[in-house]
């Protein structure tokens, strides 16, 4: 009797190896972009939420205190000086909230005033307060550069 012989497949050949390894690299490639994309969008929803957090505090305590508020002790130029008189509690806590706000969001710029429209400050008048708070986001290559903001406009 004759005996076939069958060769069996002895295993994986180097070249589908190399594909494996190939679309496998392909894969953490996608990965990798996956996670810079998310790392960037996190970074700039927390600043926003910083922001937005200190605006709300404003314009809470403008509303608690309305004599100070038409006084102009809450008001903030975009330069980031203060108007008002620093004996008044208003004023103290304008300079305590721009210092915090600072450390939080070092870029920030903020304006915050008495308005009649919510377009422009009106020094003494208006039944308005705006708060906005600006800030570059984009000091690195990891962040997409441009100006983020936050505008809030409250009825005093």
């Amino acid at each position: 009797m004759k005996q076939k012989m069958c060769h069996a497949a002895g295993g994986f050949s180097l070249l589908e190896i190399l594909i494996a390894v190939v679309v496998l690299s392909i894969g953490l490639l996608g990965l990798v972009g996956l996670q810079t994309s998310a790392v960037k969008i996190n970074s700039s929803a927390m600043s926003r939420s910083v922001a937005v957090d200190y605006a709300n505090a404003m314009m809470d305590n403008v509303r608690t205190n309305p004599r100070g508020a038409q006084a102009g002790h809450y008001s903030v130029s975009l330069g980031g000086s203060q108007y008002g008189d620093d004996k008044d509690f208003a004023y103290k806590y304008t300079a305590n909230w721009l210092k915090n706000l600072k450390r939080s969001l070092p870029q920030a710029r903020v304006l915050s005033c008495r308005t009649e429209d919510g377009r422009k400050c009106a020094v003494g008048k208006g039944n308005y307060h705006m708060v906005c708070i600006k800030w570059d986001q984009g000091d690195s290559k990891l962040f997409e550069a441009g100006t983020q903001q936050v505008f809030l406009l409250g009825r005093m």
